[in-house]
């Protein structure tokens, strides 16, 4: 059965669950991984800028979106990281802000979750039939 729900998870468990970590491997093309020192700095300078695309350095660029982030964005459920489970965990969107729920030492990320209950619940995530 198919369904897509939003439910919190563990964020370190999550983690364990997805392929890339934007602080070790990050999932963005010609990126380098991300430094929480350079995040923390980036937001403390810019708290209310979102001018960060600059093709030319995009481990800046994805740095300042995520320090954007961390001020920003409600983890709260409303605006959710979306993955499908599906033969894995993918996350459809949502890196930027895994990276920020990193940042700001989140413990619990909420997840819209996609795609087979039963293999959702394999996998950890708080699902019901």
């Amino acid at each position: 059965m198919a369904a897509r729900l939003v439910v919190p998870v563990d964020l370190d468990a999550f983690l364990d669950l997805i392929p890339f970590d934007p602080y070790r491997n990050p999932p963005w093309r010609g990126c380098r991984p991300l430094d929480r020192q350079a995040v923390n700095a980036c937001r403390a300078s810019n708290p209310g800028r979102r001018d960060w695309a600059d093709s030319s350095h995009p481990t800046r660029t994805h740095t300042a979106r995520v320090a954007w982030l961390t001020r920003n964005w409600a983890n709260d459920g409303s605006d959710p990281i979306e993955v499908e489970v599906f033969n894995g965990v993918t996350v459809n969107d949502g890196w930027h802000r895994i990276a920020a729920a990193i940042a700001r030492d989140d413990h619990t990320v909420y997840v819209e979750v996609s795609g087979l209950l039963a293999e959702a619940q394999a996998y950890g995530f708080p699902v019901e039939d």
